[in-house]
């Protein structure tokens, strides 16, 4: 379908209804979204989209009379998705994404040319809505790196022989609740990036959970966690963003307590992804 080396590509640009514009952009780092605060997106969800455009071969021709583009919702001013792929400051790819031609299959167009033909490609996967291409872990850390973590009156330090509390004998810590709470801590999964102007002000009262995780090499990332209705907001001290956060993750840290790593730990992991 299209003639791309997706190591070459530097940018995907993707319009949709009412001209909502999504621009991935690669950088240094990885892909990023530039008109979101150039937070980072997920490369490997972006990757593996340029290696199916590279490889996927389109079906035959539907159409090719002059009212053919709209009827399929692949002309200029009418379509579901419009994708320019550039490589530098080349265009690479340049089509339009119309109407359902049968499961994960669209219509498709490539732009100036009037053969309408079909893709097996749907407009759910080229989506326009920046949390669907947002890196979710963005607050992930390596459990293993992880030195110490301190949360209300609980300072969890790491030892040759597992973890420790202060205040707490080592046969009364509950070692499976005590890896639940630093796999809700490592793994808390980012769902969507706020406006700081409207995020800011929620962390203004006294409901602010803040913890402390102290790495290995002991740099320290201070995380303050607030709820807002039945959202739960996270800030982190290395970062000027704001996001929402998964709920049961969010909700596990802020309600652990010295008691609660003393009792009897529910059994299994959650998945944080369950609720996106």
């Amino acid at each position: 379908f299209l003639s791309i080396n997706p190591a070459e590509v530097s940018s995907i640009e993707i319009t949709g209804g009412e001209n909502k514009r999504l621009i991935l952009e690669k950088s240094d780092n990885g892909w990023i979204l530039p008109n979101t605060f150039s937070v980072r997106a997920d490369s490997e969800q972006v990757d593996k989209l340029l290696e199916k455009l590279a490889t996927v071969k389109q079906g035959l021709v539907v159409a090719t009379s002059g009212g053919a583009p709209k009827r399929f919702k692949t002309a200029d001013d009418v379509f579901e998705r419009h994708l320019v792929i550039k490589a530098g400051s080349d265009t690479v790819g340049d089509f339009y994404l119309g109407s359902s031609a049968g499961f994960r299959h669209s219509h498709v167009r490539k732009a100036n040319l009037s053969e309408v033909t079909t893709l097996p490609l749907s407009n759910f996967e080229v989506d326009i809505d920046v949390d669907k291409w947002l890196d979710r872990d963005l607050a992930k850390l390596t459990m293993d790196d992880i030195k110490a973590l301190q949360i209300s009156d609980i300072n969890l330090t790491r030892t040759e022989t597992g973890w420790s509390v202060d205040t707490l004998p080592n046969d009364q810590l509950n070692g499976e609740a005590v890896e639940n709470l630093l796999t809700k801590v490592s793994s808390l999964a980012v769902q969507s990036v706020l406006e700081p102007e409207d995020a800011s002000s929620l962390f203004d009262g006294d409901e602010v959970t803040q913890f402390t995780v102290t790495m290995k090499d002991n740099t320290e990332v201070i995380y303050n966690i607030v709820k807002q209705d039945d959202q739960y907001i996270l800030k982190m001290s290395n970062s000027d963003l704001y996001f929402k956060v998964n709920t049961y993750q969010a909700e596990g840290i802020s309600e652990v307590s010295l008691d609660s790593l003393t009792s009897k730990g529910e059994d299994g992991e959650e998945n944080p992804r369950d609720d996106l």
